[in-house]
């Protein structure tokens, strides 16, 4: 079943939750008065001898009351500020960063401009670490702007009224084209006007900020390419922190189903929002203007914009219009074979 399935399904099962909660109430306060009348009929000498075999259905019918699965859901959303409908006092926050709270504002240091890089890697037969050096420049250049405008007010909202916000990301905290990418991961974050490392410990939370665990670094718990879930739990085993709730939001559907389904071992209710609202802002693969991003940083250190790329493209195809795409990147990539 799809995610789309199933989150279809879920609402259901959401809406009968209250009405079997009203109902165990009822059941376990009807238990309760029976216990009572039980017991004040042993103190005055009648009624039937309380039994371990009775006390033991009791007790089971209680046990079998607490350990109902804990509510989780995942809903799809356009909207960051949806989450809000869903925060508590004690909820812990969580925010995806690549296409969720930020994106590239540039072509150069896109998702679509790697996938091109790897095809060109690729059919040249090309090591992507002998690629390496230009990756690291470009990662630290490339600006990085909100999906959403609203998105840094919102985050810096939440912090100021002392909620738990953390970016949670699929990202290296140390990659092989930079051993300080979780410090690279701050800078896009802090052009983009969001600062993680603002949001306090959460109370009673063993967790000392100048030395933190392993995969969290600058307010932000890094996944390293591996599913989310388990890297969620291990660090709140470590901090030794158990939210009330848990809230994510993020724009990859098996993330999301990863958290849901480690949390939900531990019973701790969780939320995830599906964010699509990166895909509203998607524009048209251009090569050559990331071709032309590209030589102006490698060769004169500066990061352009697109529409400045725009305008060096429109001036190099007067003077040759058959010109490559790629007529830089191939020359740089002839150069590492």
């Amino acid at each position: 079943m799809s995610l789309l399935q199933n989150s279809l399904c879920r609402p259901n099962s959401m809406i009968l939750a209250p009405v079997r909660l009203l109902s165990k109430l009822t059941y376990l306060g009807k238990v309760g008065n029976l216990l009572r009348r039980r017991i004040r009929g042993q103190k005055r000498g009648f009624g039937p001898k309380w039994s371990f075999a009775k006390g033991s259905i009791y007790i089971f019918v209680f046990l079998s009351f607490i350990g109902q699965p804990i509510a989780a859901r995942i809903v799809e959303t356009h909207t960051v500020s949806d989450i809000l409908d869903e925060i508590q006092p004690d909820t812990l926050v969580l925010f995806d960063i690549d296409h969720t709270a930020v994106m590239p504002s540039t072509v150069l240091g896109s998702p679509e401009w790697f996938a091109h890089l790897h095809k060109k890697l690729k059919k040249a037969k090309v090591s992507q670490d002998r690629f390496l050096p230009y990756i690291c420049k470009i990662l630290a250049y490339a600006p990085h702007v909100p999906v959403e405008t609203t998105t840094p007010y919102l985050i810096r909202s939440l912090q100021d009224r002392g909620h738990t916000v953390w970016a949670f990301t699929g990202r290296l905290k140390k990659a092989p084209w930079d051993p300080t990418f979780d410090l690279t991961t701050k800078r896009h974050l802090n052009g983009a006007g969001i600062d993680f490392e603002r949001t306090s410990a959460p109370f009673g939370a063993k967790l000392d900020l100048s030395h933190p665990p392993e995969a969290f670094s600058y307010g932000i718990l890094f996944a390293n390419w591996t599913p989310k879930g388990p890297v969620l739990v291990d660090f709140l085993h470590q901090i030794e922190h158990r939210p009330t709730k848990i809230v994510m939001i993020d724009d990859q559907a098996s993330f999301l189903q990863s958290v849901e389904n480690s949390l939900a071992a531990e019973k701790i209710p969780f939320v995830g929002y599906l964010y699509h609202g990166a895909k509203s802002l998607e524009k048209p693969f251009d090569p050559m203007i990331g071709n032309i991003q590209l030589r102006e940083l490698c060769q004169y250190g500066k990061a352009i914009s697109d529409s400045e790329a725009q305008v060096i493209k429109k001036d190099l195809l007067k003077r040759k219009a058959d010109l490559s795409p790629d007529f830089f990147l191939d020359r740089l990539i002839d150069s590492l074979r």
